[in-house]
C-alpha cells in the first residue's frame, strides 16, 4: 500500500523550527493528482477521500467517554469506489443491506453506509434517513455561545442520507499498532465505527452549496476553500517489489513538501542495518571459500607427497592412475563429510547465540533511530488503520536463525564441492609422479 503524505523531514530541514506553520492548503492534493497517479500501470486499485465533519440534533456518535462534547459532530469519509477501499482490503464487512453502485458513484446520491454499532445506538436500519447539517456563520471566529447565537447565523444547509448498507469492523493484526495497544484498539475501532461512507460527488457538491451560500450573503471567502482538497489517498500495489518504481514514477508529479508513503518504509528503515550485516557476511564467507580452498589443496598435496612411496609401489604393481586418484579422493571425502557433520553441529549452538544477539542489537538501533527521526515514515498509513507496525521484538520474533533440510543439503554440497575444487590441484601432481623416480629415491 502507499498514499501521499507531508514530508516532514524535508520541511524541517528547509524552515527549521517553522515547519510547524505549514499550511497543506498551499500545496494540496487534488483528485486530478490522484487519478493521475492511481493510472499508473504498476496500481491495481486506489481511493480517495475528502474528510468534512457535519453535525446533527438528532444522532449521537459513539464515544469512549459519555457525554463528550463530541457526541452530535459525525466524521463522513467518501470515497470514489462503489465498494471503498477498506471494504476491498478487509477492514470492514458488510454484515447488512449494499454497497454503493456505480449510478451512486456518478451522480449525486444521497446513499450512505454506515457502522452495526452505529445503527444500533441510533435504532437506524437499511433504509433509514439521516439528517446533518453546516452552519454559515457571519463571524465563525466567535466561540462557544456567541458562536450559536442566532445574529451569528446566516444560513443552515442541510444534508440528508439514506442508509443503504452496514458494516462491521474486521479485527486483525492491523489494529495492534501502538505502545498502549489496548488504549489505541479501542481508538481505532470507536473511529471505524463512527465512519460514515457516502460517495466524493456528495460531498463535492455540498462545497458548491456552502460556496452559494457565502456568495449570497456577500461573505469573501478564499477560492482555495471551497477547492476541496483529498484528506487521504490509498494506492494498492500489484507488487511489493514495483513500490520503488511506483515512488519513481509518481514523485515528480507532487506538489512540493508532499511525499510517497509505502508500507514497507518502515520495514526497510528497520533492516537496513542488517542488510549490511548480511553483505559483510557474504564477503566473509567469499573469503572463507577462497581461503579453503588454497588451504585445502596445498594440504591435500602435502599429504600426498608424504605417501609417494606408497604411491610409488601401487603405480610400479600396474595400479592404474585413475583407481590411486578415486582412492585419494574416497579418503579426503569421507574425513570431509565428517568435518561437515561435526562443524553442523557445533557451529549450529555457536551461530544462534551470537546471530540472535548480533540481530538483537542491530534492530534495537535501528528502531531507536527512526524513533528520533521527525515522523516515522509508516505513520500515517498506521494512524488510519492501514499496515502493522514492525518493531525490532517483532523481527527478532519472526528472525529464523535454524537448520532446516534444504540449509543442511546445501551445506553439504558446497563442502564437498570446495573439497572436489581442492583436490584438481593434487591430482596433478598425482599424475605427474613416476614410480621408478620414487622408489630410486
Amino acid at each position: 500500500m502507499a498514499t501521499i503524505d507531508i514530508d516532514w523531514e524535508l520541511l524541517y530541514e528547509e524552515n527549521g523550527n517553522t515547519a510547524w506553520e505549514f499550511d497543506p492548503s498551499e500545496y494540496p492534493v487534488t483528485p486530478e493528482l490522484v487519478n493521475q497517479i492511481g493510472a499508473q500501470p504498476n496500481v491495481t486499485v486506489y481511493d480517495y477521500s475528502f474528510d468534512w465533519i457535519f453535525r446533527s440534533n438528532e444522532l449521537k456518535n459513539l464515544s469512549l467517554e459519555e457525554g463528550n462534547f463530541s457526541d452530535k459532530w459525525f466524521w463522513f469519509k467518501s470515497t470514489q469506489l462503489p465498494e471503498p477501499i477498506d471494504l476491498v482490503e478487509n477492514r470492514i464487512e458488510l454484515v447488512d443491506g449494499r454497497s454503493f453502485n456505480e449510478d451512486e458513484m456518478n451522480a449525486l446520491s444521497n446513499a450512505a453506509i454506515i457502522s452495526r454499532e452505529f445503527a444500533e445506538l441510533n435504532r437506524l436500519a437499511v433504509g433509514s434517513k439521516m439528517s446533518f447539517f453546516r452552519t454559515v456563520y457571519k463571524d465563525s471566529s466567535l466561540e462557544g455561545a456567541a458562536l450559536e447565537a442566532s445574529e451569528n447565523i446566516h444560513e443552515t444547509l442541510t444534508l440528508d442520507i439514506m442508509v443503504v448498507g452496514i458494516f462491521e469492523p474486521v479485527k486483525n493484526e492491523t489494529w495492534n499498532v501502538s505502545e498502549n495497544i489496548e488504549e489505541r484498539e479501542a481508538q481505532l475501532e470507536l473511529d471505524v465505527n463512527n465512519t460514515i461512507y457516502i460517495a466524493n460527488k456528495t460531498l463535492e457538491s455540498f462545497s458548491e452549496r456552502i460556496k452559494t451560500a457565502n456568495s449570497k450573503y456577500g461573505k469573501i471567502v478564499p477560492e482555495e476553500v471551497y477547492n476541496v482538497p483529498v484528506s487521504f489517498c490509498l494506492f494498492v500495489l500489484n507488487d511489493p517489489r514495483e513500490a520503488e518504481a511506483f515512488r519513481d514514477a509518481a514523485t515528480p508529479l507532487l506538489p512540493q513538501y508532499n511525499r510517497i508513503t509505502i508500507s514497507s518504509d518502515f520495514y526497510r528503515a528497520i533492516v537496513a542495518p542488517m542488510q549490511s550485516m548480511k553483505w559483510i557476511s557474504t564477503m566473509i564467507l567469499i573469503v572463507a571459500v577462497v581461503a579453503s580452498l588454497i588451504i585445502l589443496s596445498l594440504l591435500i598435496t602435502l599429504f600426498l607427497r608424504d605417501r609417494r612411496q606408497e604411491i610409488g609401489i601401487y603405480l610400479s604393481l600396474g595400479e592404474k592412475r585413475r583407481k590411486v586418484i578415486f582412492q585419494v579422493a574416497v579418503e579426503v571425502l569421507a574425513i570431509a563429510v565428517l568435518a561437515i557433520s561435526l562443524s553442523l553441529l557445533s557451529g549450529n549452538r555457536l551461530s544462534e547465540s551470537i546471530a540472535e544477539r548480533m540481530i538483537s542489537d542491530q534492530a534495537i538501533a535501528a528502531e531507536k533511530q527512526v524513533e528520533n527521526n521527525v515522523e516515522n515514515p509508516d505513520s500515517v498509513l498506521l494512524s488510519w488503520g492501514y499496515g502493522k507496525e514492525i518493531t525490532a521484538d517483532t523481527i527478532i520474533q519472526n528472525y529464523d536463525i535454524s537448520l532446516d533440510s534444504d540449509v543442511i543439503m546445501i551445506i553439504y554440497a558446497a563442502g564437498i564441492g570446495i573439497i572436489i575444487l581442492s583436490i584438481i590441484l593434487p591430482i596433478v601432481y598425482l599424475i605427474r609422479l613416476r614410480p621408478k623416480k620414487i622408489l630410486m629415491e
